[in-house]
């Protein structure tokens, strides 16, 4: 039997330990990549570059199991009139305390999209990425970063 002392040293050491993790992760990054540069009223391609820091891995939209949390990206701005993204599969990977594998994203990849901007000229889109990112063992809270990216829209 722990002594109180020793339940209060074991709770703080566990307290610490998650800080530190969480510290050590930092957050995730992401970026926008047009493939061609957005045109007003055209529909515009590209890609939502996301680093996920290594040793670390985020679950894939959607989510393999239920109650897996996954990524999930909001594109927002004034000149945003509408957005579609196209979640990659994601890799297979065996979690600790699962019957079976999970899809994950790790490192950096990318997540294509499609836009429609309507207004010409510098703007700044938001992007807001909603994720839990987890090791082999465990998982930090769920995190959200909001992003802000400039662009540059062409007249038609």
């Amino acid at each position: 039997m722990m002594s109180s002392s020793g339940k209060l040293k074991f709770g703080l050491a566990v307290a610490l330990g998650a800080a530190s993790l969480a510290a050590y992760a930092g957050p995730v990054k992401a970026t926008i990549k047009f493939t061609v540069a957005p045109q007003v009223g055209k529909v515009s391609k590209g890609q939502i570059l996301i680093s996920i820091p290594n040793g670390y891995h985020v679950y894939a939209n959607p989510p393999s199991i239920e109650y897996q949390i996954p990524l999930n990206l909001t594109l927002s701005g004034t000149a945003l009139k509408s957005w579609e993204v196209k979640y990659p599969v994601g890799k297979d990977l065996m979690v600790s305390g699962d019957d079976k594998q999970s899809k994950v994203y790790e490192g950096t990849f990318s997540v294509p999209f499609t836009a429609i901007l309507t207004k010409p000229g510098k703007s700044s889109l938001k992007i807001k990425v909603e994720y839990q990112m987890c090791d082999e063992h465990a998982c930090l809270p769920p995190s959200v970063a909001n992003i802000a990216v400039n662009v540059v829209v062409k007249k038609k």
